[in-house]
């Protein structure tokens, strides 16, 4: 198997009592979570486009790479319009990063939705990364869907103390 059997495969088609391999993906965050060996050779989830609910989930480990921008077609076709979508949650998507992790091809939203912040409604999304150093991200987009035309947009970047 070489490669592929170090990947974990998520679509909104498969099925969390899947092994997460490309012909049976899981259907969760979670579940691709629950498959995740930080110190064995399964460290990276494969997401093919859809929107994902990340509500609980907890933080991604460091280590682990993200890659979306894939087809839910079957055969896992890399297509640099095809979206992983995370616009089902309030909070944000905590990651763990480190050296050689890779995060690409996925997009945090919000649809109209707002949070109550000091009295007034605001849109909400997030990207935490807990260790930015030596990580590559590439293609993420972070969109705000406001019917307010209050906007605001904060990027926090947590460097490790030396």
């Amino acid at each position: 198997d070489g490669l592929l059997s170090q990947l974990i495969f998520l679509s909104t088609n498969g099925d969390d009592g899947s092994d997460g391999t490309q012909d049976a993906p899981v259907a969760s965050f979670a579940a691709a979570l629950e498959l995740i060996e930080p110190e064995g050779t399964r460290r990276a989830i494969v997401i093919a486009e859809g929107t994902y609910d990340l509500d609980g989930i907890g933080q991604i480990p460091a280590g682990v790479s993200l890659h979306g921008g894939f087809r839910d077609d079957g055969r896992w076709t890399r297509d640099t319009e095809a979206r992983a979508t995370f616009g089902e949650t309030v909070e944000p998507l905590v990651v763990g990063g480190g050296s050689g992790v890779t995060i690409e091809g996925l997009e945090l939203s919000t649809e109209s939705r707002t949070v109550e912040r000091d009295g007034a409604g605001a849109g909400a999304v997030g990207l935490v990364i807990r260790d930015g150093a030596g990580l590559r991200g590439h293609n993420l987009i972070v969109r705000l869907e406001l019917e307010r035309t209050v906007l605001r947009v904060d990027l926090v970047w947590m460097v490790p103390r030396a």
